[in-house]
């Protein structure tokens, strides 16, 4: 199960939240353009819809964004970190170090 807000609803049989299999089936940049827009979707609706719900919807949607964001981060801080060649010069290098 995710830390997020999963209603019952969107949690699959195997007891895995909907959105970990909707992040396999679109990719990273569609998934990260699909919690976007729900974020902005609520955050554009609530006053005329959900209210505070909606509020807590978006926030969400953004909390599950800045997780893959950071996720990604630390990804290619270690790729750069344990492939020395991907650094463009050993000033760069050097700073990454410290």
């Amino acid at each position: 199960m995710s830390k997020f807000n999963t209603p019952s609803h969107y949690v699959l049989s195997d007891g895995s939240d909907s959105m970990d299999a909707l992040e396999k089936i679109l990719g990273s940049e569609e998934f990260k353009g699909f919690l976007r827009g729900n974020a902005i979707k609520y955050l554009i609706r609530y006053k005329q819809k959900g209210g505070i719900e909606d509020l807590k919807k978006a926030m969400d949607y953004i909390a599950r964004l800045e997780a893959v964001e950071e996720a990604e981060e630390k990804e290619r801080e270690f790729i750069k970190k344990s492939n020395p060649l991907l650094y463009k010069d050993e000033a760069e290098r050097e700073a990454a170090e410290k």
